[in-house]
């Protein structure tokens, strides 16, 4: 009803695409080119703009291949906008930003769902600038699985000196141990000391179902802080640093850094710092950055004593001429599983026609060479990369990017290449060959490419038809 009477009372618009796919791979065990059965995508759009009020918008979508033909709901919102604020009603939107500084209690990825693609649907209100003050909140109710998010993050400017906010995040997953539920609160402070330099803190406690008895922990063993100086400017040096604590039985599974799924980076207590050199009157930048910590973790192992990680990583990034750019670095981790060390070099050129950029990378440097073995690492290899980007007429363009890798006896390699026709209003055509997954995390540092030495180029070829209307 609602949706039948926008249309009648504000302009509505319609938009959307179709996507064919057609492809063949000699990787499969029955070699075939489905040319007669392609998958097919469609998203139909519709959005309404009432002036002054707020928005909205839903999207279906059509999904046809060789398993047959589905139509589902894709996402949507109904959204208020005024001044200071918007309030919006959501499903399966991607509406889980929120802001921690320095500790990145949240991540988008995390929250939405446990499972793949935003799944989630509720309410979302933010304002601005109200009295000073700024706040977001939000609840949302999970679809593939029965559970809710909460999220509410408070806080307030005075003037350009001060900054103080509260956030609290909760994902409830209505089941299981007790307790069921992760839950963080946390505490953010900014103050301004003097030009460009700042002062910041966050601190956050943490309650989880496989934290220990409370017996068994004291506050910091489920707490976090970090606080951070940055930035001093002296004579061309750009300075910053931090010093951290991240408790032994501090879990966050809405954020990527304390998940024990991904970074794990709980029971660390260390510091970093960062310093920036801009060479006078040249396009030069001298970086080094260090990172030092102690850690109760070879995880998922809780030590029984902690032991030292050091990583430090120096850079040299120079501009020229005519587009021309490079960068060089060093980085070394020393832990008690070895001593890791990379060297990394970049030439890029680019203009209006076209733009090239080559990379090569020595990783694991003295790695089971002449004896040395390591059961951590494969070894010391060499990955050589390169991405090439050439408009051959106003209308036609090329892209490429490859990889090789050598080390210990292996050789492996990646390829992918593209043609885009953008001929004809409304559609572009793309002819491809290969596999783009190996290589897209930034050529020969995406682990896909240099950490896998059985790697090899996809024969896969593919044809992608696209039309806007």
């Amino acid at each position: 009803m609602l949706f039948v009477l926008l249309v009648f009372l504000f302009p509505v618009s319609f938009n959307g695409y179709l996507e064919s796919e057609f492809y063949t791979e000699k990787e499969q065990n029955s070699v075939y080119w489905n040319l007669y059965n392609p998958k097919n995508y469609l998203e139909f759009k519709v959005s309404a703009h009432p002036s002054g009020i707020g928005e909205l918008y839903l999207s279906f979508n059509a999904l046809s291949n060789s398993n047959g033909t589905q139509f589902f709901f894709n996402q949507g919102h109904i959204q208020t906008n005024g001044k200071h604020h918007n309030i919006a009603i959501f499903a399966r939107e991607d509406r889980y930003w929120v802001q921690s500084p320095l500790l990145y209690l949240a991540n988008q990825d995390r929250l939405k769902d446990d499972n793949f693609g935003p799944k989630g649907e509720g309410m979302r209100l933010d304002f601005w600038e109200t009295y000073g003050f700024f706040g977001t909140f939000l609840v949302s109710k999970y679809k593939s699985w029965d559970g809710e998010a909460y999220i509410g993050r408070f806080g307030r400017n005075f003037g350009k000196t001060l900054t103080l906010s509260y956030l609290y995040m909760k994902k409830d997953w209505r089941g299981g141990r007790e307790p069921s539920y992760n839950s963080i609160n946390s505490g953010y402070l900014r103050l301004h000391l003097f030009r460009t330099l700042y002062l910041s803190s966050e601190f956050a406690t943490s309650v989880h179902p496989n934290q220990p008895d409370k017996d068994s922990m004291n506050v910091m063993d489920k707490s976090a802080i970090e606080v951070e100086l940055r930035r001093i400017y002296f004579k061309g040096f750009n300075i910053a640093g931090s010093y951290f604590n991240y408790g032994k039985f501090f879990i966050d599974e809405m954020s990527n850094k304390f998940n024990p799924g991904f970074d794990h980076e709980f029971g660390r207590e260390g510091f970093y710092g960062e310093v920036l050199y801009l060479v006078p009157y040249r396009a030069i930048n001298i970086l080094y950055k260090i990172r030092r910590y102690k850690t109760w973790y070879d995880y998922p192992v809780l030590l029984q004593s902690p032991y030292i990680v050091t990583w430090q990583y120096g850079e040299v990034y120079a501009e020229f001429r005519k587009g021309v750019s490079a960068k060089i670095f060093a980085e070394r981790i020393l832990n008690r599983k070895g001593d890791w060390k990379h060297v990394f070099f970049q030439i890029q050129g680019e203009n209006t026609r076209m733009k090239v950029k080559l990379q090569y990378k020595i990783k694991d440097i003295g790695i089971n060479v002449n004896g040395k073995d390591n059961d951590y690492s494969i070894g010391e290899r060499s990955i050589l990369g390169t991405e090439m980007w050439i408009n051959l007429t106003g209308w036609l363009q090329f892209y490429m990017r490859g990889a090789f890798g050598n080390g210990q006896g292996l050789n492996w390699n990646s390829f992918f290449a593209q043609l885009a026709i953008r001929k004809f209003t409304n559609s572009e055509i793309f002819i491809e060959y290969g596999d783009p997954g190996a290589t897209d995390a930034d050529l020969v540092n995406d682990p896909d490419i240099s950490d896998f030495p059985y790697q090899k180029i996809r024969d896969r070829f593919k044809i992608l038809l696209k039309y806007w209307f």
